[in-house]
């Protein structure tokens, strides 16, 4: 997924989400479903600035092999739209 977000590559980051996925982005409302969450990717890609990385510390997959999650880090430099500076945050995900 870290690959795909600093390719900037919005088909492949979207393969990243179920149909009924729910996307939360700072300062934003959040964004539920993959036609919703491909018009979120987009404009954050529109973002000259936006860079984006993940950090896995824990995966874990069911037995049954269907389902899957990882917690990490994430790191992001991003514009901010209301004062245009660049703004940088670390977080958990």
């Amino acid at each position: 997924m870290s690959a795909d977000f600093g390719a900037k590559d919005v088909d492949k980051v979207v393969r990243h989400y179920a149909d009924d996925a729910t996307l939360m982005m700072p300062d934003a409302p959040i964004i539920t479903g993959k036609d919703a969450i491909r018009s979120g990717v987009t404009q954050m890609f529109a973002d000259k600035n936006l860079a984006l990385s993940f950090t896995t510390t824990t995966a874990q997959v069911a037995k049954s092999g269907d389902i899957a999650y990882t917690q990490g880090t994430y790191s992001m430099t991003a514009t901010n739209p209301k004062t245009k500076k660049l703004v940088s945050e670390k977080g958990n995900t």
